[in-house]
């Protein structure tokens, strides 16, 4: 469960290395990622598509 808000979500196809937390690299993918607007009370179900590896390195 998540706090009400306006999220983005991604996904990566790798095993390690993904520095999730640095806004530069987010910022690379900000295209890719999928909005997501929660309300109280809501329930979603999320189908994301994995950045590939290849596209991280």
């Amino acid at each position: 469960m998540c706090a009400p808000g306006e999220y983005r979500l991604f996904a990566w196809d790798a095993t390690e290395g993904v520095p999730f937390q640095n806004a530069e690299f987010i910022r690379r993918f900000e295209a890719r990622g999928e909005r997501l607007v929660v309300r109280e009370g809501d329930a979603l179900t999320v189908n994301l598509e994995a950045i590939p590896e290849s596209d991280i390195r």
